[in-house]
């Protein structure tokens, strides 16, 4: 009988064990789980939820960044401005978040549905280059300039500055009724 209860007490003792390493686990998952960025999750894309996040100055998930006409950015875009809107779409200038250079849009958004209409990079941040030029023609048409310059160590503090211009290159755009930027070749 003895024994009998002893491994009883023991069976008991290892189920139990076992059932809170499980809970265990399922605890590291949901704990892992919110610590997710907050730009990778997955959130409902919306233009009342756009919106919100363009007056909050948060950053623009890529859940909202899918298109398929081309590949679009692959990360979160930051210091987003509202450039222009009409009654269907907005137009927006934003930067992703990268490390030795930060990539430049623009992205029209539908008011309708928040997804992403179309964009266009309009040039590269480097270490004292300015990233791109817009001249505005007209409320629809924009033209980029993207300059490209030499890069000149700089002898006494070993940064990287801005040299002579190399060379630039301008390209000009319209932007249709749906809201998707269209390149005007000349």
């Amino acid at each position: 009988m003895k024994k009998s209860i002893y491994l009883l007490i023991i069976t008991t003792f290892f189920f139990s064990c076992t059932n809170n390493k499980s809970a265990n686990n399922n605890q590291e998952e949901k704990t892992a789980t919110s610590n997710v960025d907050k730009n990778e999750q997955v959130t409902e894309v919306s233009y009342e939820r756009l919106k919100e996040l363009l007056d909050k100055n948060e950053a623009i998930s890529v859940n909202y960044l899918v298109s398929d006409k081309e590949l679009p950015p692959q990360k979160a875009l930051y210091e987003n401005r509202i450039v222009q809107e009409s009654n269907s779409y907005i137009l927006i200038q934003s930067r992703d978040d990268g490390t030795d250079a930060k990539n430049y849009y623009l992205l029209t958004f539908s008011k309708k549905t928040g997804q992403l209409i179309s964009f266009i990079g309009i040039g590269q941040e480097a270490e004292g280059v300015d990233p791109y030029k817009i001249n505005w023609q007209s409320d629809k048409a924009f033209s980029t300039v993207d300059y490209q310059y030499e890069i000149v160590e700089d002898k006494e503090s070993g940064a990287y500055i801005q040299g002579a211009l190399q060379d630039s290159t301008l390209r000009n755009y319209e932007i249709t009724e749906e809201g998707i930027i269209k390149e005007i070749t000349k």
